[in-house]
């Protein structure tokens, strides 16, 4: 009997991965035979059905986890998985609590928005009046330059009303003196 000689292996350098198949055409998809269609359609149904239970029990396991907690849970009517609509208290209560949070929200939205509005403008710049116009300056100039002018006109006037007013007591006690003797 004869042995099969080792040959000696030299490390080769690793080869390419086998390229992907050719595209095939589309089209209509190759013929099956009725009985695989229908397997295949039992598999899906199978399949469907084990997800279904998955998701039931973990709503039950969701749920038990939630009573457990005091927390307020749609109740499993049956095996099935089917989940009854909460009760009228647990309805009840969380409108009383979205109520009250809207109406909260409501209050502390016009109690603090004028707060914050005041707040900004103490921080912010304060306001500056924007320049005249220079025709307004120019108005302006000659307006207090004529009421300087009438000024100084009106107290020449009541000087001389003054000057006047004196001059004419003056008249009236000289005519009220008794004429003078020896003249």
């Amino acid at each position: 009997m004869r042995m099969p000689q080792a040959t000696p292996t030299t490390p080769q350098a690793p080869t390419a991965p086998p390229a992907p198949p050719a595209p095939t055409t589309v089209g209509a998809p190759p013929a099956a035979s009725p009985e695989q269609l229908q397997q295949q359609i039992k598999e899906q149904v199978r399949k469907s059905v084990e997800d279904a239970r998955a998701q039931a029990r973990q709503a039950r396991l969701e749920a038990q986890r939630a009573k457990e907690q005091g927390l307020p849970t749609p109740v499993i009517v049956d095996g099935s998985g089917t989940l009854a609509p909460p009760t009228w208290p647990q309805i009840q209560s969380t409108v009383e609590n979205i109520a009250s949070y809207f109406f909260v929200a409501i209050c502390v939205i016009a109690i603090g928005v004028p707060f914050a509005r005041a707040f900004a403008r103490r921080l912010g710049p304060a306001p500056v009046a924007p320049p005249l116009p220079r025709e307004v300056v120019d108005q302006l100039r000659r307006i207090e330059q004529t009421v300087d002018s009438m000024s100084v006109e009106i107290e020449r006037i009541s000087e001389a009303q003054r000057f006047l007013t004196k001059l004419n007591a003056g008249k009236a006690e000289g005519a009220s003196l008794p004429p003078r003797a020896g003249a």
